[in-house]
């Protein structure tokens, strides 16, 4: 479990930045992950209370963050609705073992993965309705 290339962003406008390059990700079961350039992120979904803690942009674990927020938006459309689709809970989870091979500490992989875990149903169902809205429209 590894990043096989580093996290090259821009800044776009406040809160908001893209890639400019490939983030790719290696999970522990050898499946690779590629968030392309040009993806764009609003940076993890902290509350502003937390921010100096979990910076939304800057912290360790950002790079982990933009592979969530990919897998959240693209589950379906990237990987399928068969068996070879990433669940919530799969991305949730592939965000907690990214982390940790950024060497982020525990307490905070914990305050984070459960953070998703709890709050990122609304996301998801969002990401899902724009999907099929999507898939509808073509």
């Amino acid at each position: 479990m590894t990043f096989l290339t580093p996290l090259v962003t821009e800044h776009v406008h406040a809160g908001r930045k893209r890639l400019t390059a490939d983030l790719v990700y290696q999970a522990k079961n050898g499946r690779v992950f590629t968030v392309p350039a040009g993806f764009y992120s609003d940076g993890a979904s902290v509350p502003r209370v937390l921010w100096s803690l979990y910076p939304p942009f800057g912290g360790q674990y950002e790079p982990a963050a933009w592979l969530h927020d990919y897998l959240y938006a693209y589950a379906e459309r990237e990987f399928g609705t068969d068996a070879g689709h990433v669940s919530r809970a799969e991305a949730d989870g592939l965000m907690y073992e990214a982390m940790t091979a950024l060497g982020f500490r525990w307490s905070g992989r914990q305050t984070i993965y459960y953070g998703v875990r709890s709050g990122g149903w609304l996301p998801w169902r969002r990401y899902r309705a724009d999907a099929k809205a999507e898939q509808e429209a073509a």
